[in-house]
């Protein structure tokens, strides 16, 4: 490896997974409560002193590496309390706020937390608020904008009606631009079949907004399954194509039965809990375009 090869692996390896505004959790906590992401000063575990303890936070995380880089938090609720506008403010004025208020913060290093838009918020309580919040991670993953006020103004938007989810998704206008020689789940190059996001079995609709491309192989292990529970078990994230067929079609179906308004069951909220998003689709669109005007 060259100099330089390793000076921009180094750079890599550095780079925070999270942006400042985040919600967050504690992997050491038990009864997880949303915190969030309000500096990050480019400091590492083993560099960032504790203020009157004379350690640094490596002392205090021997199980991390010292190397890796500190974030510092905020208890969600006492954020709110003290800045009800916090999402409106930009990265500099919400640490500057943050210290004038004199907020209670705490100093982790980054791999000890975990996002928490993967986690079902407490205040989701209906189907369609879930749908809602739902479709507002896809538009926020889509957009590709790690600060979580956006994912909230964009979930209230689509809860009063302000923002509306297309009648034709924008999955099913990807998927006409995809080669379906590669597999949504996957992702390898072979023929493939079109699996049903939501099984007929289960009612899904036979059209194009309930299918995708997929191999022999994924089309028969997920056969009749829910794609969540199929994509837990895999330990593997949602493809965001299949998110967005997935959301689509199971808005609707909740619509028909009567039940959008219904509050979630404890152990629909266990299904939904924690599921996490890949986006692949557009990536891979828009290389094959720039890949089409080079020829």
């Amino acid at each position: 490896m060259s100099e330089n090869d390793e000076a921009q692996s180094i750079e890599d390896e550095q780079s925070y997974r999270f942006s400042t505004g985040q919600r967050v959790y504690d992997r050491e906590k038990e009864g997880q409560t949303s915190m969030v992401i309000v500096h990050q000063p480019g400091e590492t575990a083993g560099e960032w002193d504790i203020p009157g303890t004379g350690r640094t936070v490596a002392d205090f995380n021997e199980e991390y590496d010292s190397d890796a880089l500190v974030s510092v938090a905020v208890f969600e609720q006492n954020l709110s309390d003290e800045l009800p506008d916090w999402e409106d403010l930009d990265d500099e004025t919400l640490w500057k706020e943050v210290q004038e208020a004199s907020i209670k913060h705490y100093t982790y290093p980054e791999p000890r937390l975990f996002r928490g838009t993967a986690n079902l918020p407490g205040n989701i309580e209906t189907y369609h608020e879930l749908i809602c919040y739902q479709h507002a991670r896809l538009i926020q993953l889509a957009a590709d904008v790690a600060h979580d006020g956006f994912l909230w103004k964009r979930y209230h938007q689509l809860k009063e009606g302000e923002y509306e989810m297309a009648s034709i998704t924008k999955e099913d206008k990807y998927q006409l631009k995809e080669d379906f020689g590669i597999c949504i789940y996957c992702k390898e190059e072979t023929e493939t079949t079109f699996d049903h996001v939501i099984p007929l079995a289960e009612g899904g609709d036979d059209s194009i907004s309930n299918q995708v491309p997929a191999c022999q192989s994924c089309n028969s292990s997920k056969s009749n399954r829910d794609v969540i529970e199929w994509c837990k078990e895999r330990d593997e994230p949602v493809p965001r194509l299949v998110w967005g067929k997935y959301l689509k079609q199971m808005g609707e179906k909740l619509a028909e039965e009567g039940r959008l308004h219904d509050e979630i069951p404890d152990n629909e909220r266990e299904k939904w809990d924690g599921v996490e998003l890949q986006r692949n689709i557009t990536d891979r669109i828009h290389k094959r375009e720039t890949d089409g005007r080079k020829r």
